[in-house]
């Protein structure tokens, strides 16, 4: 059996609030990172979700989600408006449609079935991070460019250098941002915003094997 996430999170149980689409995306991404192969995003919402006999009454998402539902018994939960503004925001920020996570992963599902490369290379920090590693990654190769994913885990604002043992080529693009990072050498140099999630892509130059490099 693969391994797969299950973000079994709902909207009014004691202690849970919705996630916010940035936290949605570091937890699908740190996720994937650390090998799941599959992903069940958030509790579909609707009726059965919506009441409970013991009182801890919830929410999940959907695309035509509403405040109450017709037929869902009494003492069903009503979600106000931050909540509905809170539930749409997840569903718009996953919706394949409208350039969300799920594109992202669609367009990025041959690279993520590729090889993992064990290349060396070392992740550093500017500052003392909440976490022990606050930036998690995975460094994969496929038809000519190579692929760092990155998350920062912490909710903390964080400088990283991810750097290499040879000369990197570049240019380094950040895909699903339309930017670039400045290129430095063996070293790629970035910030993260809280939660933030960076995919570089970068050509893979002379070096037809980074696997085989000691």
């Amino acid at each position: 059996c693969e391994p797969a996430v299950l973000d079994w999170k709902w909207a009014g149980w004691p202690g849970y609030l919705y996630l916010t689409p940035t936290e949605e995306k570091a937890l699908v991404y740190t996720s994937l990172i650390h090998g799941a192969t599959g992903l069940i995003h958030f509790t579909w919402d609707s009726c059965t979700v919506r009441y409970s006999a013991t009182g801890h009454t919830v929410a999940g998402i959907a695309s035509n989600i509403a405040a109450s539902y017709p037929n869902c018994p009494a003492g069903s939960k009503v979600l106000n408006s931050d909540e509905l503004s809170q539930a749409q925001a997840i569903w718009n920020s996953l919706d394949a449609q409208t350039n969300g996570i799920n594109k992202q992963i669609q367009e990025l599902t041959p690279i993520l079935l590729s090889k993992t490369l064990t290349t060396p290379y070392s992740v550093l920090v500017d500052q003392a991070p909440i976490s022990s590693a606050p930036i998690r990654t995975i460094l994969k190769a496929y038809n000519g460019s190579y692929y760092l994913l990155a998350v920062n885990i912490d909710n903390a604002a964080i400088n990283a250098s991810f750097q290499f043992p040879f000369n990197l080529q570049g240019p380094i693009e950040r895909m699903f941002e339309g930017s670039q990072v400045t290129l430095a050498g063996p070293n790629i140099n970035d910030s993260f915003s809280p939660f933030a999630v960076h995919v570089y892509k970068f050509p893979t130059g002379p070096d037809a094997d980074l696997d085989s490099f000691t």
